[in-house]
């Protein structure tokens, strides 16, 4: 079974993700707990999102059998 996630996808998604990361660690301006708060959030939100997709490309590839 082959997806359609392809790894220039996931770099891709890969180095928004660490730019969005890097953006909220430098935002000195909010402790170091709400830092964590956030980056945790994205990466939820980027984790959720790539599921998604993972389980709408299996079900595309299973009306194709």
């Amino acid at each position: 079974m082959t997806t359609s996630l392809s790894s220039s996808f996931l770099f891709d998604r890969a180095a928004v993700v660490t730019t969005a990361v890097m953006q909220v660690s430098a935002a000195s301006s909010v402790s170091e707990m709400e830092r964590r708060l956030h980056v945790e959030n994205l990466l939820r939100d980027e984790f959720d999102d790539v599921k998604r997709q993972a389980i709408a490309d299996r079900e595309l590839g299973d009306d194709d059998a």
